[in-house]
This record gives C-alpha cells, structure tokens and sequence, in this order.
C-alpha cells in the first residue's frame, strides 16, 4: 500500500532532524576545548541525552518529529491509530541508548582509569569513530528489515510494536 511507502520521507526527515540538532554539536566542541575531563564527558552525556530526549518526548506527544511533521509521516503504535506511549518511544530508540552508554563507558573506563596518556583529543576522535560504526552498522541492519517487508517497518519499529505511516496534513 502506498502508506507505507515512507523511505524517502524517512530519509527526508533524518536530514531536516540532523539539521534541527546541530547546535548539539556546538556543546560537544565547547567541551572538548575545554581540555578538562569531566567537562569533556558531561558535554558528551548531555548533548547525547538532548539527541535521544528529542526523539523519545516528540515521538511520544506527537508521532512525530519536526522532520518527520515536515516530511508528512508519523509513528503510531502497529494498529496504526494511536500515538506510542513514552514506554514504546523509549523502547524504540533503545538500540540508540545502549550503544551510546556503552561507548560513553568504554571511553570512561579506557581513558580514565587505565590509560596513563589520557588526551581529549584522541578520545574524541575515538567517539566519533565508535558511533560512526555503530550508527553505520545499525543503518544497515534497519535498512535490511525495512526493505524485507510490505509495511516499510524497520527493526526498531518491531521492537516498539510502531509503524511509520505518511499523512495527509
């Protein structure tokens, strides 16, 4: 059916979302020049948590982001009439918060408590390397499921029990 064709729109709506959380990035620049640890990590955790936050409270209230409101598609729960609950929201950006914490704890621990030449620099750029492949290798993953059935639905939508529906408003 043509309302579950959402690719584009999806893909539309990551490139307007990456766009409305940009200055996120500001907040990790500010606390990598900051040449202080615990700066360097709180910076990493808030702007982390504001990226997830966004996703998780729009999701929940709306079915949509700004992106996804722009683009004319919305995240319902599988009956394809309710909005999720913050439970499924939640649920459905998991894979994000657990491979976030899980690097954020991996850096912790390397750099902070076993690394004697502790530098911001190269934990940063080894952040951005870890999410890079971790956000690479999740798109594949999501790109595979969503392309193997009819409703468009991609693994983390199985997970929350959600379907990605165009809209008409």
């Amino acid at each position: 059916m043509d309302k579950y064709n959402t690719f584009w729109r999806r893909l539309g709506s990551a490139i307007v979302d990456g766009f409305v959380l940009l200055p996120l990035t500001f907040i990790d620049t500010y606390s990598e020049a900051t040449a202080n640890n615990v700066l360097f990590y709180i910076g990493l955790s808030v702007s982390s948590f504001i990226y997830i936050a966004y996703f998780v409270v729009l999701h929940a209230q709306y079915g949509q982001t700004l992106g996804k409101r722009l683009m004319k598609v919305q995240v319902l729960r599988i009956d394809e009439e309710n909005l999720l609950s913050m439970k499924r929201a939640i649920i459905r950006e998991l894979p994000w918060v657990v491979s976030t914490v899980a690097i954020l704890l991996y850096l912790i621990i390397e750099n902070v408590f076993l690394s004697s030449n502790y530098s911001i620099a190269a934990s940063k750029e080894k952040y951005d390397d870890l999410a890079f492949i971790t956000s690479f290798s999740w798109m594949l993953i999501e790109l595979i499921t969503m392309f193997t059935n009819y409703k468009r639905r991609a693994l983390h939508d199985y997970l929350a029990k959600s379907i990605v529906l165009k809209t008409h408003t």
